[in-house]
């Protein structure tokens, strides 16, 4: 409490030293320690001194780092303050679709449809997601399946992603692949 009332009574450009310094330390110690908490709290305050670019940054190698360490849960935690703290459409789909990631490695596929919805009206926005299909596709085909308990509906559009000639050849098995998946009687 004390903190907050020292640092409200000081000028803007000295509290942004400040949280500025005190981000540079926690980042050094973090890089140690590899502390998820300790860089959130680095990147809060490289975001309270400015440096926008450089908190978002931290936050997404930290969450690159869970997920490669198989904590995808903590890793979609990351990225989501690593949203809030992107300032560019770019940059919201690059983080959005980073943890739309973790949380499928996760299995929580119940949480992805309105992240979907969103990354899907970002991608609209931008130059990001032009050309017709794309992986957000996929993973709607898949959530019908998934959590809509819709196996027909999923295996019909995976069968027009895989079929159709104008996609990628990635995108075409990766459908095709869906569509087995919910076919599948095991499935």
């Amino acid at each position: 409490l004390w903190q907050e009332e020292l640092l409200s009574s000081l000028r803007p450009a000295s509290r942004q030293l400040i949280h500025h310094r005190c981000g540079e330390v926690l980042e050094e110690e973090s890089r140690g320690t590899r502390s998820a908490a300790m860089v959130w709290e680095a990147a809060r305050h490289f975001e309270a001194s400015g440096a926008h670019r450089r908190a978002l940054t931290m936050l997404e190698e930290c969450a690159q780092h869970l997920l490669e360490n198989g904590m995808p849960v903590e890793a979609a935690e990351t990225l989501e303050l690593a949203f809030a703290a992107s300032a560019t459409d770019e940059e919201r789909f690059r983080t959005l679709s980073g943890r739309i990631t973790a949380l499928q490695g996760a299995g929580h596929w119940t949480q992805l449809a309105p992240l979907i919805e969103q990354a899907t009206t970002l991608s609209d926005r931008s130059e990001v997601g032009r050309g017709g299909h794309s992986d957000l596709e996929l993973l709607r085909t898949e959530l019908l399946w998934r959590v809509e308990g819709d196996p027909q509906g999923s295996l019909d559009r995976a069968l027009l992603c895989a079929f159709d000639a104008a996609a990628s050849p990635r995108h075409r098995v990766r459908a095709a692949l869906i569509a087995a998946m919910t076919s599948s009687p095991l499935a």
